[in-house]
């Protein structure tokens, strides 16, 4: 994994006119780019996405932060946003996931909204065209748990850990084949404790969960920032 400054953000020196050396700093910028679980401004049962606190966290370490989310986004609607120029872009790391939606069945009979082998091409062109734009690392986070139970009381559709586990897999395959970082939410939270970490709808953080998530990636991204 490559970390640390783009090419656009490294220090710059010059010499002051009483010919000392002096260092511009260079503020690193991220962008955090998910669905609900990184973003929401708040759920029916409280707590909300972990981007903002993670943001705050971070310009507490001198990073600025900016975050996006489309709500109820796929891989096929990532995608669209990034050909049209309609998502940021411009950042010396982009932290991003999508996959929750595409993993979605309206029902138990059905298939996952977004085909496995079309989410994985989806994710290799996602990647492609992240690169295209300003220099910067990218940092792949994986699709976070669903307690299924949970998830068919409280939702009008289906979603499974078991297809979580394998989009997750497929994204991973991609990821290492295209030399992109991996930042695997769903260890996170497994080894925190899921039943805690997720809430009553089966797919959302609680507080202790959010909390935990933007520790993660706070962390993550901290390092990578002052490196």
């Amino acid at each position: 994994m490559r970390c640390g400054w783009s090419a656009s953000r490294r220090p710059s020196y010059r010499r002051s006119e009483a010919g000392e050396e002096e260092v511009e700093v260079v503020q690193p910028r991220v962008l955090l780019l998910g669905d609900s679980i990184c973003s929401s401004p708040g759920y029916s049962f409280g707590s909300g996405g972990y981007a903002p606190l993670a943001a705050a966290w971070l310009r507490d370490q001198g990073i600025a932060v900016d975050y996006y989310r489309a709500s109820g986004w796929t891989t096929r609607h990532f995608l669209k946003l990034l050909t049209a120029g309609e998502l940021p872009t411009g950042a010396d790391i982009i932290h991003f996931n999508v996959g929750l939606h595409d993993i979605a069945r309206p029902d138990e009979a059905s298939a996952c909204k977004v085909p496995r082998d079309e989410y994985a091409r989806n994710l290799r062109a996602i990647v492609e065209r992240l690169r295209a734009g300003p220099p910067g690392e990218l940092v792949w986070a994986s699709t976070t748990p669903v307690l299924d139970e949970r998830h068919r009381r409280e939702k009008r559709f289906i979603r499974r850990d078991a297809d979580v586990q394998d989009y997750n897999r497929a994204a991973a395959t991609v990821m290492r084949e295209l030399h992109v970082a991996e930042h695997d939410l769903y260890q996170a939270v497994m080894r925190a404790g899921v039943q805690e970490a997720i809430g009553p709808d089966g797919v959302h953080p609680t507080e202790a969960g959010r909390e935990l998530l933007a520790a993660a990636v706070s962390e993550l991204l901290g390092e990578m920032g002052r490196t």
